[in-house]
């Protein structure tokens, strides 16, 4: 196959908004295993992440757009290579493989050269020359992060996936599930997200306040790419959401009497101090989540909304247990 006449044969496929190259290299990155991306700080986008590579496929990466049963991670570089050229960035190269295997493949509007690499490296990177005034992608790169599995360090900073000592967190195979409460007045949402990478908010009986992502592959885009298909994949995440969220609610509403116990305590010490004592002891982290899962259970039973909305067993519960004012 003629690479020059593949790439502009694929025009037509490239997705509506070019910016979302960063979303599908992230997903690439995920689809491969990786467990660790990195951003570098220097000029121009550059990311690179382990986990399988990619050398094998380099010569034609875009024939995986026709195929019956694509790779996944090869599949999601590819939209990312072919939507991003539309941002006239003057070339894409990725560098992928180990020992003699390893390459370089430059890719252009008007073509692909793929070329041998000895540069000892293991990893997968993507560099291409975005002006800063065109995209922050270190920035787009931070906030499409919050439902990876995997590290991400862009300069100094290192965000770490979420865990079971951020909220609720759950797998089940590979369908992955993070929630924490908010606020009845918040703005709050929980995403559905494809490889890691969020598409839509999902739309599930919002009646127990929350926020935080169900995590598929399994998910399908529709032929938008932007938007996910309504299938019964879809219909069983909004279904553990729901589950989750109960559970949730009855395992905060149920350690409650402890969280009590912690602000009295917290409440006695601070009477404690001298009259006009200008400094203010700092509240610890812990008696800081005690006070915001209280006031999150006190709002939930102050709205008679709420209340009649919630599942059956949290409102009994929400309507028996102790509270402490706000």
């Amino acid at each position: 196959m003629d690479r020059a006449r593949a790439l502009k044969k694929l025009d037509a496929f490239r997705v509506a908004d070019p910016l979302s190259c960063i979303d599908w290299w992230l997903r690439a990155a995920i689809a491969a295993g990786a467990r660790r991306i990195e951003a570098d700080e220097g000029a121009g986008f550059d990311v690179s992440f382990d986990g399988r590579t990619f050398d094998p496929a380099l010569a034609d990466p875009a024939s995986c757009l026709f195929a019956e049963d694509p790779d996944p991670a090869l599949r999601h570089l590819s939209w990312g290579i072919l939507s991003v050229l539309k941002l006239r960035v003057p070339s894409v190269t990725v560098i992928s493989g180990t020992g003699t295997s390893r390459r370089a493949a430059t890719f252009t509007p008007e073509g692909l050269e793929v070329e041998p690499v000895d540069d000892g490296g293991s990893d997968t990177r993507i560099s291409a020359a975005f002006a800063d005034s065109i995209l922050d992608w270190r920035e787009q790169l931070t906030l499409a992060y919050r439902a990876c599995p995997a590290e991400l360090i862009v300069g100094e900073r290192v965000l770490n996936p979420v865990s079971k000592e951020d909220g609720y967190y759950q797998e089940k195979g590979k369908r992955r599930l993070f929630l924490r409460p908010e606020m009845p007045r918040s703005d709050a949402q929980v995403s559905a997200s494809y490889y890691g990478v969020r598409v839509q908010e999902l739309d599930w009986a919002e009646t127990i306040v929350v926020s935080g992502f169900v995590d598929d592959p399994g998910f399908t885009l529709d032929a938008s790419r932007a938007k996910l298909v309504r299938n019964a994949a879809l219909k069983s995440a909004r279904e553990e959401v729901a589950a989750a969220a109960e559970r949730l609610s009855l395992s905060i509403i149920a350690t409650q009497p402890e969280r009590l116990a912690d602000l009295r305590r917290w409440v006695g010490r601070l009477s404690t101090l001298r009259p006009g004592l200008t400094r203010v002891p700092e509240m610890p982290p812990d008696v800081r989540e005690a006070a915001f899962l209280n006031d999150w259970l006190y709002e939930m039973r102050s709205s008679p909304w709420i209340m009649r909305k919630l599942p059956k067993r949290v409102a009994k519960a929400l309507r028996d247990v102790e509270l402490g004012g706000r």
